[in-house]
């Protein structure tokens, strides 16, 4: 990968989509207003240009690829977890999860019906996520619009330009509003892994939606713009205890870690070049990360 611009002034065309206004007003997480949250510090004209070479853009649009077969067979993929939903997927998610299923088993059958209602759902659930009542709702949304734009740039490829970009810029501006009312606190109601489920949710998803971004960027442009503040978001490399099945077994895999487990994505991504046998999701980061 290489760095071919370091900062810039305005909007380089042709990059990321700009942040848009969204007018979501949300009350919070169960309880807390989106007004008390924390600001995460995101310098929007901090981006570099990378190039990614044709293996490394390969393995990554192949990750990807395999989150919505994932999500369909295990309502579970590297940035959804079922944990957080109990006891059902709220609804966004559950139609999403359709769709996957339908890409999952269709083939080419009735392909044009598949991708008129791919079009139709990711209308629908950015016009809803407008206006979500807490941030529950807004990660919910952002996580659905996330897997179903996966099918759509990736899977399906989607040759309404349009209505593709339009998208885009709408999903990364709901995945920003995760970044910028990030809660303070959790609710108490929250075991400690459901709170850690939670925490570790809203960081997975702001990092797949950013390199999905890049990757579809990439792969129609040559090229992609990458935010620099992305590289300083906290990961728990404990990835393992992504998949806990239970409480208990989430306890016992917890209590097994004594060194610091959060890590800034740029050292996580500079750590595993010496590494070579991590899960699907660690290359994901590894790779859209790596310098």
């Amino acid at each position: 990968m290489r760095v071919r611009q370091v900062l810039r002034d305005g909007y380089y065309r042709g990059s990321r989509p700009p942040i848009t206004t969204l007018h979501i007003y949300e009350s919070g997480i169960v309880s807390k207003p989106m007004d008390t949250c924390v600001r995460i510090f995101n310098p929007l004209h901090l981006e570099v240009v990378r190039v990614f070479d044709p293996a490394t853009l390969h393995r990554l649009s192949d990750i990807l690829r395999g989150f919505p077969a994932e999500f369909a067979e295990n309502n579970k993929t590297a940035f959804i977890h079922s944990g957080i939903y109990p006891p059902h997927l709220p609804p966004q998610i559950q139609q999403v999860r359709d769709l996957c299923y339908s890409y999952q088993v269709g083939g080419e059958y009735l392909a044009t019906h598949r991708l008129d209602a791919l079009r139709s759902t990711i209308r629908r659930l950015l016009r809803l996520a407008t206006r979500t009542s807490s941030f529950g709702d807004t990660l919910a949304y952002a996580q659905a619009i996330s897997l179903a734009q996966i099918i759509r740039l990736l899977v399906c490829n989607d040759t309404s330009e349009d209505q593709v970009e339009r998208g885009n810029e709408d999903m990364w501006a709901l995945t920003h509003k995760l970044w910028q009312h990030a809660p303070i606190q959790l609710p108490s109601t929250l075991s400690p892994w459901q709170a850690w489920i939670f925490s570790e949710s809203v960081r997975r998803t702001i990092m797949v939606c950013n390199i999905l971004l890049a990757v579809h960027s990439s792969l129609k442009r040559g090229y992609a713009m990458h935010s620099l503040c992305v590289e300083a978001l906290p990961f728990d490399v404990r990835t393992h205890l992504w998949d806990a099945e239970t409480e208990e077994e989430w306890e016992v895999g917890a209590s097994r870690t004594t060194s610091p487990s959060l890590a800034t994505l740029s050292d996580f991504a500079a750590s595993q070049r010496v590494v070579s046998c991590g899960s699907r999701f660690e290359d994901l980061l590894a790779q859209a990360f790596e310098r």
